[in-house]
C-alpha cells in the first residue's frame, strides 16, 4: 500500500511480519543482485524459500516454506522468474 511494504520473515521456524515504510520499486532495486526477486506489482519472494511451484494453465503460483497461502506470479514476470529458477 502506497509507501508501505509488509516483509515476511522467518525467524526462529516462525513467519514475522514487519511493517516498512518503502516501496516495492525500491526493494526491488536493493536487492538486485540478490535471490529475492519481483514476481508481481504486489509480491517479492526469495527462491531460497520456494517449496514448490504450480502451474494452472497460464498462471503460476509459489508456495513457500512455513507460508499458508501461495504467492502468484503474473503474466509480465513469469519469464524473469522462470529464468531465475532454471
Amino acid at each position: 500500500t502506497d509507501n508501505y511494504v509488509s516483509v515476511y520473515y522467518i525467524l526462529d521456524n516462525k513467519v514475522q511480519r514487519k511493517l516498512l515504510r518503502n516501496t516495492l520499486k525500491n526493494l526491488e532495486e536493493s536487492f538486485k543482485d540478490k535471490s529475492i526477486i519481483r514476481c508481481h506489482r504486489s509480491f517479492m519472494l526469495n527462491l531460497q524459500n520456494v517449496e514448490f511451484v504450480q502451474k494452472e494453465g497460464k498462471k503460476l503460483n509459489v508456495k513457500l516454506k512455513l507460508m499458508e497461502n501461495s504467492i502468484p506470479v503474473s503474466q509480465k514476470y513469469s519469464p524473469l522468474f522462470l529464468e531465475f529458477l532454471s
